[in-house]
């Protein structure tokens, strides 16, 4: 239980360093990169897994853990394992395409009510992996899913909710529901839950 506890702490430490992060983060990215930018993630998904979650196309979900992403799309179609599949196999190669509209984002720490994610490339071994990281809870809209034509790969394109009211309200509800054991939270990061599914765990 004391290794829990403390790496709940570790957890909790860990966000707070990407939420300061994130503000020098904003402040950095170049001109072209103010207003919009795409990150992407590459991964196995089981079959099953993958066609739930196109029942949650047009509504919003959230990740229960840490999102590993990179600003390059190469490097998360050799993550993605698209090599790796064939047409038995119970896993589907994927690559999440996300975008994050930045015009209603704060470059300061004043607004706390905001999605939290950096570059974190300069604390990694694989500096060019361009890595940014996500933290938990934040909320996404699933736009679509479709199949690749050069590469055998669905991507899952979804939006970082950012200054919305209506997720503004669900990430209040969120925060009663989860606190305060949401950093003790066990599911795995490959897993994907519909905010519907998420809150009805939770009660």
């Amino acid at each position: 239980m004391k290794t829990i506890i403390d790496l709940g702490f570790f957890v909790v430490d860990l966000h707070d360093q990407l939420a300061k992060t994130q503000m020098e983060y904003l402040r950095t990215l170049p001109v072209k990169d103010a207003r919009k930018f795409v990150l992407y993630r590459g991964q196995l998904m089981s079959r099953m897994e993958l066609g739930k979650l196109k029942d949650y196309i047009g509504h919003y979900i959230t990740v229960s853990s840490f999102f590993s992403t990179t600003s390059r799309e190469d490097i998360a179609l050799i993550y993605s394992g698209y090599d790796l599949c064939h047409s038995s196999s119970s896993y589907e190669s994927v690559v999440f395409v996300i975008t994050i509209n930045l015009h209603k984002m704060s470059c300061t720490t004043e607004n706390m009510r905001q999605p939290i994610f950096a570059k974190v490339n300069h604390h990694s071994v694989m500096l060019d992996e361009e890595e940014v990281l996500l933290a938990p809870q934040n909320i996404f809209r699933l736009k679509s899913i479709e199949k690749r034509s050069h590469y055998p790969v669905s991507s899952i394109f979804m939006t970082l909710c950012t200054g919305d009211e209506y997720v503004e309200n669900v990430q209040d509800h969120l925060n009663v529901i989860l606190s305060p054991n949401i950093y003790l939270e066990t599911k795995k990061l490959t897993s994907v839950y519909s905010l519907e599914d998420l809150i009805r765990s939770k009660n």
